[in-house]
């Protein structure tokens, strides 16, 4: 289950995973922007991380891409050492399941793609904060030029994405070879994976569904 772009709105927090509870999920994404700014240690915690344990934290795991928000404040600098992935950086994959996962940055995702557990899963998911969307904010241009060619080389499956606090659905070979999915700073995304397909619904914050696909392998 994925949510981003909270800005430290715990009510908001709370009635997203309140529709898609943690508790029915393997684990919880915030997919960045979960703060406004990091001025203070208590930050963290009082935008997102105090919610976050008394709603599941203590029972479920989340991960964390970290959005442009992040990088904020005075405290921002020691984000890392609260959020960060196994190698204490912002960039890095797991596989759980069927589905190879990755927070990207771009001389560890030209080594990523030989990794064999890369090379060996079923899917392969990119989470990325800022889209890889077209004729959009610089930075997902600046994305786009720096990591596409290697994303479509690594044929990935889909790229889940937040930043633009609105909806946004771009299928394969418009945008990208892949599809991208950008969920609203007040929806809910679920995804369901197996050997199979992804299967993926995005609901808004008043029950709406936005999205519902299943991603299949060709």
């Amino acid at each position: 289950v994925m949510v981003n772009d909270i800005h430290g709105n715990n009510e908001l927090q709370k009635k997203l995973l309140g529709m898609a509870p943690p508790q029915d999920f393997d684990m919880v994404l915030f997919c960045g922007d979960m703060c406004s700014h990091i001025n203070r240690q208590s930050d963290i915690f009082t935008s997102f991380l105090n919610t976050s344990i008394e709603l599941f934290a203590a029972q479920k795991p989340f991960v964390y891409a970290r959005g442009n928000h992040e990088t904020r404040g005075a405290y921002a600098r020691n984000f890392s050492r609260y959020l960060a992935g196994p190698n204490g950086k912002f960039y890095y994959a797991f596989t759980y399941g069927p589905v190879r996962y990755m927070l990207e940055q771009k001389d560890w995702l030209s080594r990523e793609i030989d990794n064999p557990e890369f090379k060996n899963a079923s899917y392969r998911v990119v989470i990325s904060h800022i889209p890889f969307t077209k004729g959009g904010w610089y930075g997902s241009e600046r994305l786009r030029k720096q990591l596409l060619s290697l994303l479509e080389q690594a044929q990935i499956d889909l790229m889940l994405s937040g930043h633009e606090h609105a909806f946004g659905f771009s299928d394969k070979g418009n945008a990208a070879s892949f599809p991208i999915i950008v969920n609203s700073n007040n929806s809910v995304l679920t995804l369901f994976a197996s050997n199979h397909s992804l299967k993926v619904q995005v609901k808004q914050e008043d029950g709406k569904i936005l999205l519902e696909k299943e991603f299949q392998k060709q």
